[in-house]
């Protein structure tokens, strides 16, 4: 039996009602700009997010995507999401670092908030797994927390709900050879009492000639 944190439908934001609407207004209009910067290279035939949960964002991808998965390894979630999102195929995964999914499916690959509650071993391996399903002429959005100053909770204690922030250099170094070719400050409501969310980091396989 594993001891990561059970992640629940309460846990995945910590905001509700306004807060929670305007968030996710400005959240939905940010991934939606990269995903038209990424359609600017290529048609996204397949797009999918990894640690989707419930899909509070995947069915921006739908947008773009001619079909999207969802790879969710918390059952709770993985039925919810399903029930509200049927157009979306969800795949169960034990473990994001191991994904039902062929080499090169994907056009688009997407983490939102993701990787800054694993360990930087679990980090690596989830987008190293990233980088094998999505094509290298596709591209990897990242948005996960990079202020380095701010660690909540206590990584080292088993099956703790942590958030381990790592800087924009050490995703660079983490994704090569994929580029990053775009960041932005992830946008939330202006009533969020911390200056430094996240960033949102657009990475581009070593295939892509034109960067955006």
């Amino acid at each position: 039996m594993s001891n990561r944190a059970l992640w629940t439908e309460a846990m995945v934001s910590n905001v509700t009602g306004a807060e929670y609407a305007a968030r996710m207004y400005l959240e939905q209009t940010d991934v939606r700009h990269y995903l038209q910067l990424a359609s600017l290279n290529h048609s996204l035939k397949k797009a999918c997010e990894i640690g989707a949960g419930y899909a509070r964002l995947t069915p921006i991808l739908e947008e773009f995507a001619d079909s999207v998965v969802a790879f969710e390894r918390e059952s709770d979630l993985l039925a919810k999401g399903s029930i509200l999102h049927p157009s979306i195929e969800y795949r169960a995964t034990e473990s994001l670092s191991s994904l039902q999914a062929k080499n090169a499916e994907f056009q688009f690959g997407m983490f939102f908030t993701v990787l800054q509650h694993m360990s930087d071993a679990e980090a690596i391996a989830a987008l190293e797994e990233a980088k094998r399903i999505v094509s290298q002429n596709g591209n990897i959005l990242l948005c996960e927390d990079c202020d380095t100053d701010y660690d909540h909770e206590n990584s080292s204690i088993p099956g703790a709900a942590f958030t381990l922030s790592r800087s924009i250099e050490t995703y660079k170094t983490w994704m090569k050879p994929w580029n990053l070719v775009d960041v932005s400050p992830r946008r939330v409501e202006p009533t969020e009492t911390r200056i430094e969310v996240g960033k949102y980091m657009l990475f581009a396989g070593s295939d892509v000639l034109r960067q955006v």
